[in-house]
């Protein structure tokens, strides 16, 4: 917490990562909750990680529709955005994508961790560490946001 209080302070768009990963843990309860009564038969007979894979997967979704088309209208605003060697200079809209990606890259990450969703695999938590750190530090610096975002 002191370390994601630091980083918090030191950008003005990094309150959104922990803000977007306590907002889809937040959802992914409730896609669960729903899932129990909705599809009861369906969704009590997969195991708990099974369980996490579907409601996280429901979210997905739906995130990635979300952001879809907030990159696109972003990319009707600024269609330099594209465009390594002419990128648009201090975008607020953009940083508020990537870091909105950062986040969503966190709650992966924590949803892995927490269901142990790795336990074949470590590819998982290489591949949400990765991006983590990769968006996040471009969120912190302020490098490549606007292709980031698109």
């Amino acid at each position: 917490f002191f370390l994601v209080g630091m980083l918090v302070r030191g950008h003005p768009h990094m309150w959104i990562l922990p803000a977007v990963s306590w907002g889809c843990a937040a959802a992914h309860a409730a896609v669960h909750a729903v899932s129990v009564h909705a599809l009861a038969p369906m969704y009590k007979a997969l195991s708990a990680e099974r369980q996490a894979w579907w409601c996280a997967d429901v979210l997905h979704l739906v995130y990635s529709a979300a952001v879809s088309v907030a990159s696109l209208l972003y990319l009707v605003k600024q269609p330099r955005a594209l465009l390594l060697h002419a990128q648009p200079v201090n975008d607020h809209y953009a940083s508020l994508l990537v870091a909105s990606a950062t986040g969503f890259f966190a709650f992966h990450l924590w949803l892995c961790v927490r269901y142990r969703l790795f336990r074949n695999t470590s590819q998982a938590i290489v591949q949400y560490t990765t991006l983590l750190l990769c968006y996040g530090s471009a969120v912190f610096k302020g490098v490549a946001v606007p292709f980031l975002a698109t």
